[in-house]
């Protein structure tokens, strides 16, 4: 065999190789669009579940936005509430070291000199109580700094230094003889000078 025949053997073999059925290539292309087809419906699904899930992720952030808002707001107003309570708690607290000062000494003149009572050199016990040695130390430094504002003397104890009164108001004078009343007048002087 010459050259020239070898060369159109391999020249029909090749083309014979090259060569699909039409059958062969409408099943392929079939099959191809198919797949084709499928790939962009489950990618179309997969975009529509991704963005699905995107607003879901920001509709829960949203709602943990708003728990934390709430949470926060919550927050602040318990701090609010602590801190009122402790302030509602020292001015109670004070106003008893005021008062067990004032107990002992027997008061100011005036109420408004009650400011020079220093509360904070008074201590509290473990219960509540009032430290006694502390107490008395601030109500030495209050007599020994302020005398001539103290209130002096044993005061009233009502009702047993309440003023005692005559018999006046005992005897009916209607029926008392002329005697009777110039003696008891008699009486009534000499008492009431």
């Amino acid at each position: 065999m010459s050259n020239e025949e070898k060369n159109e053997v391999k020249n029909e073999e090749t083309q014979k190789e090259d060569f699909v059925s039409k059958k062969a290539y409408t099943d392929v292309s079939a099959d191809m669009h198919k797949y084709k087809n499928q790939l962009k419906e489950t990618q179309a699904k997969l975009n529509e579940l991704e963005a699905e899930r995107l607003a879901s992720e920001k509709e829960a952030l949203a709602e943990q936005g708003k728990w934390e808002e709430l949470y926060k707001k919550n927050q602040e107003e318990l701090n609010a509430v602590k801190s009122e309570r402790a302030n509602e708690q020292d001015k109670f607290v004070d106003y008893h070291k005021k008062n067990s000062v004032l107990n002992k000494i027997g008061g100011f003149k005036r109420d408004e000199y009650n400011k020079f009572i220093d509360v904070s050199s008074i201590n509290m016990n473990e219960d509540g109580s009032i430290d006694e040695a502390s107490l008395e130390l601030e109500i030495d430094r209050v007599r020994q700094s302020y005398p001539e504002l103290l209130k002096t003397g044993s005061g009233t104890k009502l009702p047993n230094d309440a003023p005692k009164g005559n018999n006046a108001g005992e005897i009916d004078a209607a029926k008392l003889t002329g005697a009777e009343k110039s003696e008891y007048f008699k009486n009534y002087i000499k008492n009431n000078k």
